[in-house]
């Protein structure tokens, strides 16, 4: 006995060929869609990694510790200062609070602003 099959005639083949042209299409298509889905994805993930987020307004405030690091001096220079009015801080309960635009104006040289 004979298990060989016959050989497909031309029109089997191109038939055969035709089916996986057609399979190809799908896979890439089913491809193409999953790349662009991976994407939006990727895109999405880099743009929360990359953008900061807002500022608070707590970020300028600073406690003396923070406020001496941020001029670069020892802690009792700090409340110095403040004794002597020279910089300006929030008492809140026993903390005293900065702001960096204080620090930076007293750096400058700048006189205290009058704020209502």
């Amino acid at each position: 006995m004979n298990d060989t099959n016959p050989p497909p005639t031309p029109a089997e083949i191109a038939a055969l060929r035709r089916e996986i042209a057609a399979l190809r299409r799908g896979y890439r298509a089913t491809l193409r869609a999953e790349i662009a889905t991976l994407r939006a994805e990727i895109a999405a993930e880099i743009k929360t990694i990359t953008t900061p987020a807002p500022p608070s307004p707590f970020d300028d405030l600073l406690t003396v510790p923070e406020a001496a690091e941020f001029l670069q001096v020892k802690q009792q220079t700090v409340y110095v200062y403040l004794n002597r009015g020279t910089i300006r801080g929030n008492n809140t309960g026993r903390r005293v609070y900065i702001t960096r635009a204080e620090l930076i104006r007293y750096m400058k040289g700048l006189p205290h602003t009058e704020t209502g």
